[in-house]
Protein backbone atom coordinates (compact mmCIF):
# COMPACT_ATOMS: atom_id res chain seq x y z
CA UNK A 1 0.00 0.00 0.00
CA UNK A 2 1.35 3.16 -0.87
CA UNK A 3 1.36 6.35 1.68
CA UNK A 4 0.24 9.37 0.51
CA UNK A 5 1.56 13.02 2.19
CA UNK A 6 -2.32 14.01 2.73
CA UNK A 7 -3.05 11.09 4.51
CA UNK A 8 -0.22 11.83 6.89
CA UNK A 9 -1.38 15.47 6.81
CA UNK A 10 -4.69 14.81 7.62
CA UNK A 11 -3.60 11.72 10.50
CA UNK A 12 -2.10 14.84 11.95
CA UNK A 13 -5.15 16.91 12.16
CA UNK A 14 -7.42 13.98 13.64
CA UNK A 15 -4.92 13.66 15.98
CA UNK A 16 -4.53 17.51 17.43
CA UNK A 17 -8.42 17.04 16.90
CA UNK A 18 -9.34 14.11 19.18
CA UNK A 19 -5.84 13.49 21.05
CA UNK A 20 -6.75 9.21 20.65
CA UNK A 21 -3.85 7.87 23.81
CA UNK A 22 -2.71 5.98 21.75
CA UNK A 23 -3.07 3.90 18.46
CA UNK A 24 -5.33 1.35 19.66
CA UNK A 25 -7.62 4.33 20.73
CA UNK A 26 -6.99 6.05 17.26
CA UNK A 27 -8.55 2.31 15.50
CA UNK A 28 -11.56 1.87 17.71
CA UNK A 29 -12.79 5.54 16.77
CA UNK A 30 -12.36 4.49 12.85
CA UNK A 31 -15.47 1.79 12.48
CA UNK A 32 -18.12 3.87 13.81
CA UNK A 33 -16.90 7.05 12.02
CA UNK A 34 -16.85 4.87 8.96
CA UNK A 35 -20.30 4.14 9.61
CA UNK A 36 -21.39 7.53 10.13
CA UNK A 37 -19.63 8.47 6.89
CA UNK A 38 -21.44 5.64 4.92
CA UNK A 39 -24.49 6.75 5.89
CA UNK A 40 -24.39 10.25 5.13
CA UNK A 41 -22.40 9.50 1.82
CA UNK A 42 -26.42 7.29 1.22
CA UNK A 43 -28.30 9.79 2.57
CA UNK A 44 -26.47 13.01 0.20
CA UNK A 45 -27.07 10.72 -2.91
CA UNK A 46 -31.48 11.83 -2.07
CA UNK A 47 -32.39 15.53 -2.51
CA UNK A 48 -33.55 16.68 0.42
CA UNK A 49 -37.59 17.38 0.94
CA UNK A 50 -39.09 20.60 0.07
CA UNK A 51 -41.05 22.43 3.09
CA UNK A 52 -43.81 23.36 0.79
CA UNK A 53 -45.18 23.06 -2.22
CA UNK A 54 -45.22 26.16 -3.59
CA UNK A 55 -41.35 25.44 -3.46
CA UNK A 56 -41.42 22.77 -4.94
CA UNK A 57 -43.73 23.23 -7.58
CA UNK A 58 -40.97 26.30 -8.47
CA UNK A 59 -38.00 23.73 -8.43
CA UNK A 60 -39.97 21.44 -11.17
CA UNK A 61 -42.50 19.80 -9.30
CA UNK A 62 -41.68 15.87 -9.52
CA UNK A 63 -39.36 16.54 -11.79
CA UNK A 64 -36.86 18.06 -9.22
CA UNK A 65 -34.58 20.93 -11.42
CA UNK A 66 -32.05 21.67 -8.22
CA UNK A 67 -28.63 21.61 -8.69
CA UNK A 68 -26.92 18.45 -6.60
CA UNK A 69 -23.99 19.37 -4.63
CA UNK A 70 -21.31 16.60 -5.40
CA UNK A 71 -18.66 18.00 -3.73
CA UNK A 72 -19.81 17.60 -0.33
CA UNK A 73 -20.53 13.92 -0.93
CA UNK A 74 -17.41 13.66 -3.05
CA UNK A 75 -15.52 15.34 0.23
CA UNK A 76 -17.64 12.13 2.60
CA UNK A 77 -16.38 9.25 0.11
CA UNK A 78 -12.76 10.68 0.23
CA UNK A 79 -12.82 10.76 4.01
CA UNK A 80 -14.49 7.33 4.21
CA UNK A 81 -11.24 6.26 2.12
CA UNK A 82 -8.72 7.68 3.99
CA UNK A 83 -10.11 6.28 7.29
CA UNK A 84 -9.63 2.93 5.90
CA UNK A 85 -6.44 3.26 4.38
CA UNK A 86 -5.56 3.95 8.08
CA UNK A 87 -6.99 1.38 9.70
CA UNK A 88 -5.29 -0.83 7.32
CA UNK A 89 -1.91 0.60 8.08
CA UNK A 90 -2.32 0.95 11.46
CA UNK A 91 -4.19 -2.94 11.82
CA UNK A 92 -0.61 -4.36 9.86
Amino acid sequence: MGYQLSDAVRLLDIAESYKPADVAALLALIPPWRDGLKSEIRSAANPKPFFAAQIQGEHGGDHDHRHSDEARPEAKRNEFDLLGRLQQIFSD
